[in-house]
């Protein structure tokens, strides 16, 4: 009875949604329901945790208790938002309730579900990754003359004090040499063309006060000798208070004056174009019923993916546009206008596109004009398009699966497993993620399925796993596992479910993707023992280095040379020739001692035009 019931729990769906709340209720991932109003309406046992609130004391909080640095003014205009949209990402800070902060990462998808609508909210700490971010930013910005090397202007903003660093590639783009004093406070802002300044101060502020994901800006600014030129500028925050302020900013200028003359060109033929063919949001035909013959508009055409000129040439009848499916009912509708039976023609149904999807069309027309006896002569209607709305009413009907696409857009990997470890359902982000079928792993063991079956020892470990959980004990450890042809470093983590009395009844097996922090971890380590110009070890990895030789040198009687050379005269040739023909120097120095230095021998750069080696 035990086996049966296990192996076929999709055949119990109360069972299935038990689970899938369970899911979402133990989920490593924030989920909050907020409502129309901005209040907490529901909030995960993960959110609890990370807040420090109790479930009753969160549900009493609004969006601007979590997030405080929200402007709640702008609520109603973001709600409007993503109800249009469906769904958006997007990078925030949440306040615990000791007053500390953390920066997370939110996905937020409208639902509307029996007539009540809902932003569900979907957030990840990503405060390991900000800070990784934010030590290679610091690193990054130490070479910020190789960014130049690709065209761009590079800039260093000190918020609090309002200075601002350029770079060498930066006055070159506007025409000032490195003698050249800069424009200042608000001297720099005038710096911008009079048509752009509101643009540029505005897409500032708004990015600063946490209102946009990014600052990227296209504008004119004025060059040295007074003519303005087309630049792109991009930056971002890289420093900030422990309250959140923005303290330090930097980020790249570009000329793209050749793109931008090309582009203002062709948006002034597409407006010529746009004034010529605008139409109205609506399809409009009018029918002359005596002669046959029917005119439409621009947008009519539009809607069904072809131009007015074709729409104008066509042999092609009204009806030939419908879906087969629907051609009775459309004209069923019209008839009972023409004989009387009803006032107007309104109606739903299926139009073919061009391309040959489906578009859903709202028509709707009245009888304007008859003859001496009455009987009509002229119709005219509107179509209008309502794809998205029937798109939206089918997922809602669709209320059986609203859990399973909850699931689908966590950032995470999750699947409910029976208590054999058979895969019972899994979301959509594995199964893309690494190219596979569903009927490939629904219905198999999870340790056969096909990410963890590359490697025994993985898939040994999984089992032992799966073995503590069945046992009431969640495990918790990073793997890679096969993703397709990729190999994918997780964060994997497995819990038993439990029902109302305790039982366990499942298991719950999810992960997240590190790539990204893995790759950073690496990226760090490397920049850390490095000097970014010739390859050699930093002062500080030689240093260490050199304390190991020492210390072998004392301990076993040993000699040890050590030799330190300066290039002489390096200053003059970078004022000679420049900074660059100076880097060239140092790199091919460094190229020869690495060439002619022994394996034993160490070699490292003290900095400027210093370098060190030691030799047992």
């Amino acid at each position: 009875m035990t086996e049966t019931f296990e192996y076929k729990l999709t055949d119990h769906p109360d069972l299935t949604l038990r689970l899938s709340q369970f899911a979402m209720e133990n989920v490593s991932i924030e989920i909050y329901w907020l409502g129309r109003d901005a209040k907490i309406y529901y909030a995960n046992n993960q959110a609890c945790k990370k807040l420090g609130y109790s479930k009753e004391e969160l549900l009493q909080l609004s969006l601007g208790d979590l997030d405080p640095n929200y402007p709640i003014t702008l609520w109603p205009e973001h709600w409007e938002q993503l109800k249009r949209d469906k769904t958006q990402s997007f990078e925030t800070l949440h306040k615990r309730k000791d007053g500390g902060f953390f920066p997370v990462e939110v996905v937020a998808n409208y639902v509307s579900i029996d007539g009540h609508e809902f932003n569900v909210g979907f957030a990840k700490d990503i405060s390991e990754r900000k800070q990784a971010e934010a030590k290679l930013l610091e690193s990054e910005f130490l070479w910020k003359y190789a960014i130049e090397g690709a065209g761009a202007g590079v800039w260093d903003w000190n918020i609090q004090q309002d200075t601002t660093n350029f770079s060498k590639r930066w006055r070159e783009i506007l025409g000032y040499s490195e003698h050249d004093l800069m424009p200042v406070g608000d001297d720099l802002k005038k710096s911008f063309h009079p048509d752009d300044q509101d643009y540029v101060m505005a897409s500032m502020q708004s990015y600063l006060e946490g209102n946009s994901q990014n600052y990227s800006v296209e504008c004119r600014m004025r060059c040295k000798d007074g003519s303005y030129k087309w630049v792109q500028g991009r930056g971002m925050v890289v420093n900030r208070s422990i309250d959140g302020h923005p303290l330090r900013m930097i980020g790249t200028t570009t000329d793209i004056s050749d793109r931008k003359e090309a582009e203002l060109a062709v948006q002034d033929s597409e407006e010529q174009l746009r004034l010529v063919l605008e139409g109205g949001d609506l399809g409009f035909w009018d029918w002359n019923i005596q002669t046959g013959k029917v005119k439409r508009n621009e947008r009519w055409a539009n809607m069904l993916g072809y131009t007015y000129a074709e729409l104008e040439h066509t042999t092609q009848q009204w009806t030939d546009f419908i879906h087969p499916d629907d051609r009775k009912k459309a004209w069923d509708s019209i008839a009972d206008v023409i004989e009387g039976r009803t006032v107007s023609h309104q109606i739903e149904y299926r139009m073919l596109h061009k391309d040959g999807s489906i578009r859903w069309i709202l028509d709707q027309a009245k009888v304007m004009k008859r003859d001496a006896d009455g009987k009509p002569t002229r119709m005219s209607g509107t179509h209008n398009d309502i794809t998205d709305r029937k798109q939206i009413e089918e997922v809602i009907r669709e209320s059986n699966l609203r859990f399973n696409k909850i699931l689908d857009n966590l950032f995470s990997y999750v699947a409910l497993l029976d208590l054999n470890g058979v895969i019972q359902e899994v979301n959509k982000a594995p199964i893309d993620r690494g190219g596979y079928r569903r009927e490939e792993v629904v219905g198999q063991y999870f340790y056969d399925a096909p990410w963890w079956n590359y490697d025994d020892r993985v898939r040994e470990q999984l089992i032992a796993a799966i073995d503590a959980a069945k046992q009431g004990e969640s495990s918790r450890y990073d793997v890679v596992v096969k993703m397709g042809e990729d190999f994918v470093p997780l964060d994997f983590q497995i819990s038993p479910v439990h029902d109302n009395f305790g039982q366990i009844i499942g298991l719950l097996p999810s992960a997240v993707d590190i790539t990204e922090r893995k790759r950073l971890e690496v990226e760090l380590k490397r920049q850390a023992h490095l000097d970014y110009l010739t390859g050699l070890p930093n002062r500080r990895s030689f240093m260490d280095q050199a304390e190991i030789e020492l210390s072998r040198t004392q301990r076993y009687d040993t000699t040890l040379s050590v030799l330190m050379l300066d290039i002489d005269h390096f200053k003059q040739i970078n004022d000679t020739y420049g900074h660059q023909a100076g880097d060239l120097v140092l790199k091919a120095l460094a190229m020869i001692f690495q060439e002619v230095l022994r394996s034993v021998d160490i070699i490292g750069r003290m900095g400027g035009g210093g370098i060190c080696g030691n030799s047992a």
